[in-house]
């Protein structure tokens, strides 16, 4: 049975890692490698050919742009959430006060995580926020106080690139720098 609220929990999942990974090599900031199994079982004693070294080569650029502050003046931030209404919810306040200037609310996801020394899992729906990386604490925060979780994922990715006109309108409908 699903649960009415997760109060309590921390929102963390595989399936929000794996989007975010999607989404940091379509932005550039990460490769992805797929192999198939044939691939994968005939060159087991091979270094570095799998998902494995796929995720710690990504993971540690994203270390590297965040300890140099590399990245962009623009961010996608992620966000689990239990239902369509919450994640409304959120969307709207974060749109209302211009932290924002746009949200996808992603349904179909599954969530694995530890919760009190046990394995849980959860439906969820993930929210992809962009915005600006200045507005980055801002946005955290008013997740903070909207969502129903006690600790809600909130994880921002730099975009380091796309369609200008895109990073152009982000800019134009997000409140102006402090």
């Amino acid at each position: 049975a699903q649960k009415s609220t997760k109060t309590g929990k921390i929102a963390t999942s595989r399936s929000t890692f794996v989007w975010a990974l999607l989404f940091a090599a379509l932005a550039g900031s990460a490769t992805l490698t797929f192999v198939t199994r044939q691939q994968r079982e005939g060159a087991a004693a091979s270094p570095g050919i799998g998902a494995a070294h796929t995720q710690r080569a990504a993971l540690s650029q994203a270390r590297s742009m965040a300890a140099s502050g590399a990245g962009g003046d623009y961010v996608a931030i992620y966000v689990t959430v239990p239902s369509k209404d919450v994640g409304a919810k959120i969307a709207k306040s974060l749109l209302e006060d211009k932290l924002c200037a746009c949200v996808n609310i992603i349904p179909g996801v599954e969530s694995y995580y530890w919760w009190e020394d046990k394995i849980e899992s959860d439906s969820e729906l993930l929210m992809m926020i962009k915005s600006r990386a200045d507005l980055l604490a801002s946005v955290t925060e008013r997740v903070k106080q909207v969502h129903e979780y006690d600790v809600p994922e909130v994880i921002g990715v730099p975009i380091i690139g796309g369609n200008a006109k895109y990073l152009d309108w982000i800019r134009e409908n997000t409140k102006p720098p402090e």
